[in-house]
């Protein structure tokens, strides 16, 4: 009898198998996904020790922003409401040497958006300039048309589409946070929302076959990831570690979903996660107020964060997307 964690081991060893040499890559990207916690709700936020923490990658995808941080107007003319407090975040990020690329509206599950609330979510990803390209040519922008209580998704995800090494890597990095419940509902809904991007991805793959999704994708287990992953894609999360910060109920919620039969740039064993406790301790001033010694989880989430940020890399290489 095959176990769950047999077939997971199964479908991570053929992964790697599919992943052809890339011992001619000239370089690395370092791609981070980190749900920052209800960025623009608490004035506790410790924004710059998390852009020192994560100031090393290249991209970082951001999930949970609840404000935008700069003047502007939605698509439909009505002006954003800015927070300084989500401002901050990116000003610090650009200061670490990252530009942006924030979603032009936010989306949730309710029937109205425009709110500045933890129901409604921004996307936006931060990236070194000097090693990669936000572009315009390739699939990009919100994937779903009906941004508020759309009957696909908890909240629209957002792609966001890259070039780098003149030209001959491209790629599009699908942002997203589904629906957070923990029963057989959240469950079916969650396996529904990967099929529907899934249908999306598969719209659009005359232009371009190395898309990833990736984000708070709220897994509950293994079992569930098994029974959620769409047809041809792998996790780089295939083993399940735990990527929230609760010491009494970890969970793998955060994920990497990619095709091995066309994006073979990705390092499958490169997935990690950042362990949030000992590096924000590293930069804290006052070790005796440090709210993770002794851990104080609702403090903690507020300074920090209640999700660690994961990782991988993607090798620039010389054939990209030759079965194109």
């Amino acid at each position: 009898m095959i176990t769950i964690k047999s077939r997971l081991r199964i479908l991570a060893t053929v992964a790697v198998l599919m992943i052809v040499s890339i011992a001619s890559a000239e370089e690395t990207l370092n791609i981070c996904s980190f749900n920052i916690k209800w960025l623009g709700l608490y004035r506790e936020k410790e924004n710059k020790i998390l852009s020192e923490i994560i100031s090393s990658f290249d991209i970082v995808v951001i999930q949970e922003i609840i404000a935008p941080p700069y003047a502007m107007n939605f698509p439909d003319g009505t002006p954003y409401k800015p927070d300084e407090r989500t401002a901050a975040f990116f000003d610090d990020m650009k200061n670490q040497g990252f530009n942006y690329w924030l979603s032009e509206e936010n989306t949730g599950p309710g029937k109205k958006t425009h709110a500045n609330t933890p129901a409604q979510e921004w996307w936006a990803v931060f990236y070194k300039p000097d090693k990669v390209t936000a572009v315009q040519d390739l699939p990009h922008g919100f994937i779903a048309g009906d941004r508020a209580g759309n009957p696909d998704y908890s909240r629209v995800p957002y792609a966001f589409s890259f070039r780098c090494g003149a030209g001959k890597t491209d790629f599009v990095l699908i942002n997203v946070h589904l629906n957070p419940n923990a029963g057989s509902e959240g469950r079916e809904r969650r396996k529904h929302e990967l099929a529907s991007i899934v249908k999306w991805i598969e719209a659009n793959e005359a232009q371009e076959k190395d898309f990833i999704i990736l984000g708070d994708c709220n897994v509950q287990n293994t079992a569930e990831l098994i029974y959620i992953t769409p047809a041809g894609f792998v996790s780089l999360n295939i083993d399940c570690i735990p990527t929230n910060v609760s010491l009494k109920r970890p969970k793998p919620f955060d994920h990497v979903f990619y095709r091995p039969r066309y994006t073979r740039e990705i390092n499958p064993g490169s997935f990690g996660e950042i362990d949030l406790l000992t590096e924000c301790f590293v930069h804290w001033e006052k070790p005796e107020t440090y709210p993770g010694k002794p851990y104080d989880y609702n403090a903690f989430q507020k300074h920090f964060s209640d999700h660690k940020p994961v990782y991988f890399k993607l090798n620039i290489t010389v054939d990209d997307d030759p079965s194109k």
